[in-house]
């Protein structure tokens, strides 16, 4: 597929934000991987483009120069600033990747851990069955009743 040349924008203030799986993020880490691939799917699109709110077109390629890699979604998780070379659109973006600019929270010696409960694991009780709706009815009009 043909890559589309749209134009850039002006520089973003804020680093464009990735999160990915562990094996992605030590392949970057360790310069094995210099890409980084995304769906052009309207969520991107609204990250890597800046559009026609009319009628939802592509104008320009929203002009990235860092973006903060996070390895999942946990709590303390690995970081990395890396500088972003350019974004090509060709109905999926890649991103060029660049040199590491920070690594944060690498040292995991001082991550935030888990606790281990001390209560036993105690046994659920069994669901209650759901009554038939005649007895549902049944049961609040004798309700109703009793009140007057």
């Amino acid at each position: 597929m043909k890559i589309q040349l749209l134009p850039l924008g002006p520089l973003e203030k804020k680093p464009l934000f990735l999160v990915m799986q562990r094996e992605y993020f030590d392949q970057i880490d360790s310069g094995e991987k210099t890409e980084e691939y995304r769906h052009g799917g309207k969520f991107y699109i609204s990250r890597f483009c800046k559009t026609d709110k009319t009628t939802g077109k592509i104008i320009a390629m929203r002009n990235y120069t860092s973006a903060i890699l996070q390895e999942g979604y946990n709590h303390g998780a690995r970081r990395m600033v890396i500088e972003v070379k350019k974004i090509d659109y060709d109905g999926e973006f890649t991103i060029y990747l660049s040199s590491i600019s920070e690594r944060l929270n690498f040292d995991q010696s001082n991550a935030p851990k888990r606790k281990a409960s001390t209560e036993p694991i105690k046994p659920r009780k069994p669901a209650k069955k759901p009554k038939p709706l005649q007895d549902k009815l049944l049961s609040r009009r004798n309700k109703i009743i009793k009140r007057s």
